[in-house]
């Protein structure tokens, strides 16, 4: 199984004139940004785990991923940053608290990633990239 981290904590600034919200939360007609870039996990059952690391109006995310964890059935944990860390950061922070774990495999992705992309074959694709790398 695969572990994901989707960075989800930024201030939104480009997008503050016409929503002043998270942008994972920006609404994309009846759904939001975030909910759309989770499709491919979710469809993936590849993923079960899901870190979001938070920062910026965090209590408006956690409400929101409690709806989105029932809907998808899916495990959550969030990582609330005291301050602004950037990714490597907020990763290194998680490793501090332990909730990423150091020896797993993880999916790092942002909210506003919204690539057509089949979660099982850049799975196979890492894989052989990791024995190829390994047998040289």
């Amino acid at each position: 199984m695969i572990r994901s981290i989707i960075h989800a904590g930024g201030e939104s600034t480009r997008l503050k004139e016409i929503f002043d919200e998270p942008k994972a939360l920006a609404p994309i007609g009846k759904h939001t940004l975030l909910w759309f870039h989770l499709q491919p996990f979710v469809k993936s059952s590849l993923i079960k785990d899901y870190t979001f690391t938070l920062r910026h109006r965090c209590e408006a995310l956690e409400e929101y991923l409690n709806r989105l964890k029932n809907e998808f059935r899916i495990s959550t944990s969030t990582l609330i940053e005291p301050k602004p860390l950037g990714r490597a950061g907020s990763v290194r922070l998680g490793i501090e608290k332990g909730i990423i774990r150091v020896d797993d495999p993880y999916l790092m992705s942002n909210p506003d990633d919204l690539v057509p992309i089949k979660i099982d074959q850049l799975v196979d694709y890492a894989s052989k990239a990791e024995r190829d790398g390994k047998s040289s």
